[in-house]
């Protein structure tokens, strides 16, 4: 954590977290354009998750701010109220941080997609594992605005 307290390094990591949200928002808005079949925040293609995963993988969990940011925009945009899109974003976010802490733990940190072991755990823990921890959480926020008439902005 160090490397981010000086100036320069706390503007890149800021810029960094800005452009992969942007980069989550532009996915999401994608996965939601292309499968919201049942409603205007659920789509069976969620890219967004992907990009979350590498991102944590490959600079480490202090970036899930950029995860939750691009999550809570692309569902406000989609009509969510405030309150439901921050635990649409939390969900988004522990479903990444989950899959790639279980992914370091069980795959490791040296994974390669030569090894199917490797593969077969990225599968597992990543796809499968975090995205049900992701989705319950997101329907649950759904489920609770609606109950709440918070689910859509007025």
């Amino acid at each position: 954590m160090n490397s981010i307290i000086g100036g320069r390094s706390r503007i890149a990591y800021f810029g960094a977290v800005a452009a992969a949200a942007a980069v989550y928002w532009a996915l999401g808005y994608a996965g939601l354009a292309l499968g919201a079949t049942f409603n205007a925040f659920a789509s069976a293609i969620w890219p967004g998750s992907g990009l979350a995963l590498a991102v944590l993988l490959l600079f480490g969990a202090r970036y899930w701010p950029a995860v939750f940011i691009g999550a809570v925009l692309v569902n406000a945009q989609a009509g969510a109220s405030l309150p439901v899109a921050a635990l649409i974003g939390a969900g988004n976010s522990l479903e990444a941080l989950l899959a790639a802490s279980l992914i370091r733990r069980f795959v490791g940190r040296d994974f390669r997609l030569d090894r199917v072991g490797d593969v077969v755990g990225l599968i597992l823990l990543g796809a499968i594992v975090g995205s049900l921890a992701g989705a319950s959480v997101g329907t649950a926020a759904l489920w609770a605005g609606d109950a709440a008439g918070a689910a859509r902005r007025s």
